[in-house]
């Protein structure tokens, strides 16, 4: 691996991490393209630390009151996490890692597509009866109210501590969303579409669904990282270069990802992820089984 190809791969976790079409699906792709055959655990998980950051940028004073009493959010993520290192222990276990091949990828990216629809549907639904169907299509409007919405929370309901953006979170959201955060598993299926999906099935207030998605990855991530540290690190060995610029990359375009990807769930346009998910899906199966 040399530097490009680490700064292209890093570009890629980090738009695929936060945007709901599965980073770890898009990085065995991009390796497929880049001709970067092999296993790069360690790169890997530098490139999820570095995505890692890109969520502590954005909402660094979301997650600075999130250590302050009465820790209810703690508590959620903390609970959310569960079913995700279940998750990985059982595939683990099992030895499923024949599913890391692109050659699988048709059949995950398909899920992921009809998880996204049937978001984008129960979203839109939930927007025509209470009336908000405008306010679906325009986003500033909708950022006015949410923000509006979060500075009455900051102020009454948090007894006037910094809002962390996702009070409306309650146990039976954050148990969805964690049951779907395990399902994402798999390659090529979509950790935060997943997420975002269990979220508003529970019916919850789809932009501190959003919030709550990235936050949930924190646990995951760090567990990762420091697994590798203490494993000894895994996979074949890169140079330092390509860590500091896969890792810059993926800091980056993680952070543009977030932004962008809370004005889509702002706007309720999921279906596009669907569609682009559905191509993906028949494109790769043309290639491995046709």
């Amino acid at each position: 691996m040399d530097v490009f190809k680490a700064i292209i791969l890093g570009l890629v976790q980090g738009l695929a991490e936060f945007l709901p079409v599965s980073s770890s699906g898009h990085l065995i792709l991009a390796r497929e393209i880049l001709n970067v055959p092999g296993n790069y655990l360690t790169f890997d998980i530098m490139l999820h630390v570095a995505t890692l950051f890109a969520i502590f940028a954005v909402f660094y004073k979301e997650l600075s009151a999130l250590f302050k009493p009465p820790f209810k959010t703690i508590g959620l993520i903390a609970l959310a996490t569960v079913p995700a290192g279940i998750a990985g222990l059982i595939y683990a276990k099992l030895d499923l890692t024949v599913f890391d091949s692109a050659k699988y990828l048709c059949f995950f990216f398909i899920i992921s597509a009809g998880l996204m629809l049937v978001a984008d549907l129960l979203e839109r639904r939930r927007a025509k009866s209470v009336g908000a169907e405008d306010d679906a299509k325009s986003v500033g409007a909708e950022d006015a109210r949410d923000d509006a919405k979060t500075d009455a929370k900051g102020g009454a309901g948090t007894g006037g501590r910094q809002s962390t953006g996702v009070e409306s979170i309650t146990l039976k959201t954050a148990v969805c969303m964690g049951l779907m955060q395990g399902v994402a598993v798999f390659p090529g299926v979509t950790r935060s579409g997943s997420t975002i999906f269990g979220g508003i099935a529970a019916k919850g207030e789809k932009n501190s669904v959003a919030k709550f998605s990235f936050f949930m990855s924190a646990p995951v991530i760090l567990a990762a990282a420091a697994f590798d540290i203490f494993d000894g690190g895994a996979g074949l060995p890169v140079d330092a270069w390509c860590y500091v610029a896969g890792m810059a990359a993926a800091f980056v375009s993680g952070f543009f990802a977030i932004k962008l990807m809370l004005r889509v769930v702002g706007k309720a346009r999921l279906r596009w992820f669907a569609l682009y998910l559905a191509v993906l899906s028949v494109v790769t199966f043309s290639l491995y089984f046709i």
